[in-house]
This record gives structure tokens, sequence and C-alpha cells, in this order.
């Protein structure tokens, strides 16, 4: 999992090996904020290409932070 301020990647704030769940949650994402995400699978074989980004803003209400709920249906 990558996460990073622009959809190139070249500021990634957030670099994730070894995730076997379905959730991951992020620390130190700043309020009022786009953000992109992108994964790729590894096994035995090797890794794959990283999916397409995807993005999400982080919203501000009182002292909490919102970050969307992404799913794949």
């Amino acid at each position: 999992l990558q996460i990073a301020t622009d959809p190139a990647f070249t500021a990634i704030v957030a670099s994730v090996t070894g995730i076997t769940d379905t959730q991951y949650q992020a620390e130190s994402l700043l309020p009022d904020t786009t953000y992109y995400w992108r994964v790729r699978g590894q096994n035995g074989c090797g890794a794959g290409s990283f999916s397409p980004p995807f993005r999400f803003t982080v919203v501000e209400d009182g002292n909490k932070l919102y970050l969307p709920i992404v799913r794949k249906d």
C-alpha cells in the first residue's frame, strides 16, 4: 500500500508492506487534504503491478477526522 499527496506518487507519505487484512488505518493524515492510494499484491511468485491510483480527502469535523469508506463491490 502506498499513500501520497499527488497522483504520480512523488510525495509518498506512507508505504506499507505485509498487510494481510482487508483494512488499514493510516496515521498522521492531515485534515482538508486529498491523498492518493494504490496497492499491489505479492505472493510466492513475486510482486504484481500497482493498481491504478484512487483518491480520498480527509475531512475534519470538530476534533474528529473522517476517512471515506472504500468498498469493492
